[in-house]
């Protein structure tokens, strides 16, 4: 029903011009019921009116939270590791209501991810809360057990095209990180971020300590 009454206003707002555009939004409409018909079944957990549409790879999403009206585009690459290299983990990831994921989405967990609500992710996004351990001196690194700690993305945070968000990376509320920013560290809310590795640029005018330069 929310469908039909966003095609009527737009109809209405945009008259004859807007015909093209309201049908592309109707069939995207019925792909996202279809998808969350199929992905209910899936996920530990899928609110209403959510949807991951056509993933490339989704490795036990048992293990994954979404909440309501969540929107996770083509192409995403979810994974929860279960088992590496000998070890067993216990991967936990959460996503928040109304947040919208762009296309190509790379998510590793092997301990806990956790993006909040209204968050916006451009596509190509890596976030991951794992890295290859070092293992013993010229030791394959697929051989060697993860480190794993865990990610936080607060509410409201907008992170751009083929950004990475690394283990151990904690961002607060209403963060904007910049397109191809390689963020290693974290940063309080409300942060303006760019850069390899990612640094402090400035702040949405909300508030900012100097804890987070």
């Amino acid at each position: 029903m929310r469908a039909v009454e966003e095609l009527k206003r737009r109809l209405h707002h945009d008259g004859i011009h807007a015909v093209g555009d309201v049908w592309s939004f109707a069939i995207f409409e019925v792909r996202r019921r279809l998808a969350y018909a199929r992905n209910r079944w899936q996920f530990k957990a899928i609110g209403r009116d959510s949807a991951v549409l056509k993933p490339r790879l989704l490795t036990n999403p048992r293990f994954m939270e979404i909440g309501e009206n969540v929107t996770i585009r083509e192409g995403a690459r979810l994974e929860a590791i279960r088992h590496f290299a000998g070890v067993t983990h216990q991967p936990h990831v959460v996503i928040g209501d109304r947040t919208f994921i762009e296309f190509d989405l790379h998510l590793t967990c092997a301990g806990s991810v956790t993006i909040g609500s209204d968050v916006l992710i451009a596509g190509g996004v890596y976030i991951g809360d794992a890295n290859h351990g070092a293992g013993a001196r010229g030791e394959n690194p697929l051989h060697a057990p993860l480190v794993v700690k865990p990610v936080v993305i607060g509410d409201g945070t907008w992170i751009g095209e083929r950004a990475a968000v690394m283990a151990g990376v904690t961002l607060g509320e209403g963060c904007i990180v910049g397109a191809g920013a390689v963020v290693t560290r974290s940063f309080l809310p409300f942060s303006i971020i760019g850069g390899v590795p990612a640094r402090l640029l400035g702040s949405t005018g909300e508030r900012l300590t100097t804890e987070g330069a």
